[in-house]
Order: structure tokens, then sequence, then C-alpha cells
């Protein structure tokens, strides 16, 4: 039923015409704004040209409501050939060696030059502009540029703290790690602390920019997709490579917080590659239209294409001359 409601504010009355909708969550008014101290005659034909407008609102708001999240990636369909993962076999073996072989100096080298491209390009891909020679400057020497904002530097220091975190971790993919590691993450950079390492709960939901596809509404199913996708990833057959790769997607299409999905998500993928013992890879932030592209066309439920272009990164990403 459409009706008008009338407010008052600062000895004015302001008119809006207004329906009530029943939805998952409730009730939710929807309202169109028709003006201040209107005559009857002035209401009148304001409500006749504000009609359509509140009726498009109205069929918007149904329409999402109405909309059930899909997750279209299939963990049971193989990806990759006997020679692509004998590929990744080979680089397991020659990175062992290389670890084994070269001098721990060396090695906290390679390691700080990594971090610091992986945790410029990471943050620069959500926007983040502060460059890989600042970043170099934040990490190294603790000297913080004064044309950024604190919740750039703060993301930067996150980033490296939460990469530590994944290196030490030795525990299993659960819940507590996927939330401690989006804490790190986000620590000092959301508005409200309270939404640092948690799901997002009900009304609070988010948009994926440039995609077509919607993430699940906040709530409880957050936590059991994330639970489905955990248990698909555990219990597949597919090759460690295929698992991870598939896990990534489906995370991402889930979306799970309020911010910092994609880089919780990279985090997860480079835990995923140190625990069977291959090089961490970098995401470029150069690159990172094609690879949104590509989870794209894997929530359309092709996932091969991505996994050759993350395939390749690994095979071809050279950590520390493994590849």
């Amino acid at each position: 039923m459409v009706y008008t409601e009338i407010q008052k504010r600062n000895k004015k009355n302001y008119y809006y015409l207004v329906h009530t909708l029943r939805i998952d969550s409730g009730f939710k008014k929807v309202r169109v704004f028709l003006g201040t101290d209107l005559s009857k005659n002035q209401l009148e034909k304001q409500r006749k040209n504000k009609e359509k407008i509140l009726k498009a609102r109205i069929s918007v708001i149904e329409k999402t409501e109405k909309e059930t999240f899909k997750l279209n990636i299939n963990f049971s369909k193989r990806l990759l050939s006997k020679n692509q993962l004998e590929k990744i076999r080979v680089l397991k073996d020659k990175y062992k060696r290389k670890i084994k072989l070269t001098d721990r100096d060396i090695l906290k080298k390679i390691r700080e030059t990594f971090l610091i491209k992986y945790t410029y390009n990471t943050n620069a891909s959500e926007g983040n502009t502060i460059s890989l020679k600042e970043t170099e400057l934040i990490l190294k020497k603790g000297i913080i540029p004064e044309s950024h904002s604190l919740r750039e530097v703060y993301e930067i220091e996150n980033t490296v703290r939460a990469y530590d975190f994944i290196e030490n971790y030795k525990g299993k993919l659960d819940h507590k790690f996927i939330l401690k590691l989006h804490k790190l993450v986000t620590e000092k950079t959301l508005i409200n602390k309270k939404n640092e390492g948690k799901y997002r709960l009900k009304r609070q939901d988010v948009v994926m920019q440039g995609s077509k596809y919607l993430p699940p509404k906040g709530g409880k199913q957050i936590k059991k997709l994330v639970e489905k996708i955990i248990k698909e990833y555990e219990k597949s057959e597919l090759s460690s490579i295929e698992k991870m790769i598939l896990f990534h997607s489906a995370f991402i299409a889930i979306h799970p917080f309020i911010d910092g999905n994609g880089r919780v998500s990279r985090l997860l993928f480079n835990w995923m590659l140190l625990r069977e013992n291959l090089p961490p890879i970098d995401f470029p932030s150069e690159n990172h239209i094609e690879y949104t592209d590509l989870m794209e066309i894997s929530r359309d439920g092709d996932s091969i294409p991505l996994v050759d272009y993350l395939l390749d990164r690994i095979l071809n990403f050279s950590y520390m001359g493994t590849n």
C-alpha cells in the first residue's frame, strides 16, 4: 500500500511517498521525497509525478531480496593436465633444493624483497596510493610519507604482520584462522573496530566493483558458506593446486567481510602454497583487471582461464630463481 508520510522538522512539513515492503529481515520503508509545505493540489501533483520513481525503487529492492546466492564453482572437475601437474612437482623439488642450499642471510634478503613488492601490489590493487618506493621506506626505515593517510600506512604495516602470521601458522584451515587473518589485515583501518576479524552481519551487504554478481547478504549464511567451501576444499580429490585456486575464487565470490576480502584471499592463497612447499607468488596490481575478469568467468562456471592464469604465475614468478 502506497501512502503519504509527513515528517515535521524545523517548523516545516516534509512530505514523502512511502511503501512498506515485507522482506526476509523484517519490514523496509521505501521513500521518495515529494517536497516541503505543499498545498493539497501540489501534493497530489507530486504524488503522480513520483509514483514511477517509487515503483522503480520497490522493483529493485524486491529483485535484490529475492535473489539467492549461487556458488557456481565445481570442486570435482579436473582442470589441470598431467603435464601441468608434473611441472608443479618439478617446481616443488627445485624450490626445496634451493631453500636447502641457499645461505640464510640470502634467504632473508630474498624474502624481504618479495614482501615489499607483494605488500605494495596487494594494497595498490585495492586502491592504496602508497608507491613501491614509499612502501620500501615504510618497511625498511620506518619513514612515514606525509602525503598519505594513516589508514594507507596501516594497510602496508598490517600486510607484513599478516604475512608473518601465515608463514608461521601450522594449524588447519578454519574460521578461527581466517578471522584472525582478517583482524590482522584490517586493524586500525575500519571505521567500526568491531568489524575487525568478523564476518559480515545482517544488513552488512556489499557489492563487488565491476561484477554482475551480488555477494550473499550478511548474516549467518556467510559463516555457513565459508564452512561449505572449506569442506569442499578438504574433501576434493583434485590436486592441491586445483583446490587452492577454486577455493580462492569461491572465497572472493562469497566476499565474507565488509572490507579486506581481496587482501585476505591472496594471503590465504600464499599460505596454501607455502603449506605445499611451493614458493609464494605476487599479484601485480597492473594485472588486477585481468585477474578480476578471470574471477568473473570462474563465477560463470568456467574456472579453467583463472587456473591457467594462476598456474602460469606459480610456474613463472621467480621468487628465488626456482622458476
